[in-house]
């Protein structure tokens, strides 16, 4: 996705893209993620890591050239798409293999920060490659880098990473056909309702989604061998984790993405120029998470390392819709605290949702996590595109800044969603131990008084 944003300009001229087909370009690819990342999960358990993360690197090969290659600009939404599902694949895979070779709380805190660091230097750096492409040697030698580098990728995988044993598990593609189906119509209703005016066939499609995913929620509940067991969801933290990071990528990736745009259509820099102006964001990301894996080991709860990361993401953007602070060395020195807050606060929501997980659900664990993340991401620029351009009449300044604030409000509520419910349930809940118990990945292991019986059971924060 990073490459996207100063990319659509020279995209559109080459090959006729629309305003709905700039719009899928941007989030094609994202929503591709969540309706394929499931499966990808599933298959993680199933197959292993090692396995899943070699198709997942060539299906990204293969569509990067395919998108170097594209005649129109169908083909190029096809290639976005999958890469999108090129990911769904070996993002799963890698944070199985980290879970299942990182057992201990600071070795797996440490993999996962420099997991997610990893992730938001690449998305700084395809903000800047794009726009160096774009002035210079053109978006289809950028996407043909990509294809040699996922190429390599593809070869070290296969010769490097273990393979273990595949599981007894089944596989059921029936259930992620039903999701990825579901969230597409979903992804229609809003981008092209977004652009064109919420009509009966945009509401209609929205309205087939929410059937159409909520089929395959009823389905999971019955199925003997699900893609998504539902009890996953009952875990302690689990949905309240998966929520928050909803909340705080959507806020990131809408921060990027306007931010972005304000550099070249308010202030009127070129594509070279804004992507020069990206490239420090990657200090911001490498600082929050070695913060996040020095900090985790050393807290108590999570949340608390949370809501710092995230009010210091919101009270970030809000500065960047302040007109006196529009001036090119003020955006990247606000946009690097942006990344710094929104780095320490994904690691460690990353590690508090992989706790709950034992090492045959790792896969499944991190499908869900970054299902979040890629729903957040595509439906939170799509809202805050067409809610900013309602609300400014079409001044474009005003409308970025409309934006902006709107990233902020998103960025503080994923704070406060992680941070509360822990903050409540502090009174009810004595802490007696910190840290993995022989070797499953449990945030804590607590004493809860007060059951209806007067016993005391344990619990798993």
């Amino acid at each position: 996705m990073g490459v996207a944003p100063l990319l659509v300009s020279p995209l559109s001229a080459d090959l006729g893209f629309g305003a709905v087909g700039q719009s899928w370009m941007v989030s094609g690819y994202a929503l591709a993620f969540a309706g394929f990342v499931l499966l990808g999960g599933r298959l993680t358990d199933v197959f292993g890591g090692g396995r899943m993360l070699a198709v997942g690197y060539a299906v990204a090969a293969v569509s990067a050239l395919l998108a170097a290659c594209s005649p129109t600009g169908t083909v190029m939404i096809g290639a976005r798409i999958a890469q999108g599902i090129g990911a769904a694949l070996t993002v799963p895979a890698a944070l199985g293999i980290i879970a299942t070779t990182h057992q201990e709380l600071a070795a797996r805190s440490r993999a996962l920060a420099a997991f997610a660091g990893s992730g938001a230097v690449g998305f700084g750096l395809g903000l800047a490659f794009g726009g160096l492409a774009a002035d210079t040697v053109g978006w289809r030698w950028l996407f043909a880098a990509l294809g040699g580098i996922s190429a390599l990728l593809t070869v070290l995988t296969v010769a490097l990473v273990e393979r273990r044993k595949r599981s007894l598990h089944r596989v059921s593609i029936w259930g992620s056909v039903l999701s990825a189906a579901g969230l597409m119509l979903l992804a229609y209703a809003v981008t092209i309702g977004a652009k064109q005016g919420f009509q009966l066939s945009t509401l209609g499609a929205g309205l087939a989604g929410i059937c159409v995913l909520a089929a395959f929620v009823m389905g999971q509940s019955r199925s003997r061998s699900p893609i998504m067991p539902i009890e996953i969801w009952s875990r302690p933290g689990f949905a309240v984790n998966v929520g928050s990071t909803t909340l705080l990528y959507g806020a990131w990736v809408s921060a990027y993405y306007f931010a972005a745009l304000m550099l070249r259509e308010v202030l009127g820099l070129s594509a070279t120029t804004a992507a020069l102006v990206m490239a420090p964001l990657a200090i911001g990301a490498a600082i929050g998470s070695r913060t996040a894996s020095v900090a985790l080991p050393r807290l108590a709860r999570p949340s608390t390392l949370i809501l710092i990361g995230c009010m210091m993401c919101a009270l970030s953007i809000a500065c960047l819709a302040i007109p006196a602070l529009a001036q090119p060395w003020v955006v990247v020195v606000v946009l690097t605290l942006v990344v710094t807050g929104q780095a320490a606060a994904f690691v460690s929501l990353n590690v508090a949702t992989l706790s709950v997980a034992g090492p045959d659900e790792a896969g499944l664990a991190g499908a869900l996590f970054n299902a979040g993340c890629q729903v957040g991401g595509g439906l939170a620029v799509s809202f805050l595109a067409a809610f900013s351009q309602v609300l400014s009449g079409g001044d474009i300044a005003g409308g970025y800044r409309v934006a902006l604030l709107g990233a902020a409000l998103l960025a503080l509520s994923a704070g406060l969603v992680a941070f509360l419910p822990q903050r409540r349930g502090r009174a009810k809940v004595r802490r007696q131990d910190h840290g993995f118990l022989q070797g499953t990945a449990t945030w804590g292991i607590h004493q809860s008084e007060g059951s209806p019986d007067g016993d005391r059971r344990t619990e798993r924060c």
